[in-house]
């Protein structure tokens, strides 16, 4: 398992940005395509139900702020290897073609939440770590964005200051 280190204010980002229906809480597959995102190779349904029930005092099903960053602040560990970053690099990269575009991350979000995200909310994603304008994640964006700056920006706070 591969994990990030993020700061108090990463994960309350990270918590926003996952945060889909901006409800002050997390679902379990909320929780899942978080826990994904943020570099845990393998999110079983096991590890989702687990991380859920070892929160305490929170809406039964749903994890808030609080219990969310002590979470995350439990699990991390250091940034693993480039082989690690290949790895994840890989399954995101469906099509095979070297670059992670708007359908891989389509396809990535869909397989772990379960449902479709918005493709807007897919392009302020992608536009946020494509750095090149390319409209896809070559192999050093997408290294970039999950070892230095993954939930350091809330692409939905960008747009409204645009």
């Amino acid at each position: 398992m591969v994990a990030l280190r993020l700061t108090d204010e990463d994960i309350e980002t990270a918590f926003r940005l996952f945060d889909a229906d901006e409800s002050g809480v997390i679902t379990a597959q909320e929780l899942r395509f978080a826990l994904k995102s943020l570099g845990y190779q393998t999110v079983t349904d096991a590890d989702v139900k687990e991380c859920m029930k070892g929160v305490d005092g929170g809406v039964k099903g749903k994890m808030d702020l609080e219990q969310f960053s002590a979470l995350i602040q439990g699990k991390m560990i250091e940034a693993g290897s480039d082989k690690e970053i290949q790895y994840m690099f890989n399954i995101f990269d469906f099509d095979r073609n070297g670059r992670v575009g708007l359908n891989d991350l389509a396809r990535a979000s869909k397989i772990a939440t379960g449902e479709e995200a918005s493709l807007d909310y897919i392009r302020d994603i992608l536009k946020w770590a494509d750095h090149d304008g390319d409209d896809q994640l070559n192999y050093k964006e997408f290294t970039n964005a999950v070892t230095k700056h993954v939930a350091a920006v809330d692409p939905r706070s960008r747009r409204a200051k645009e």
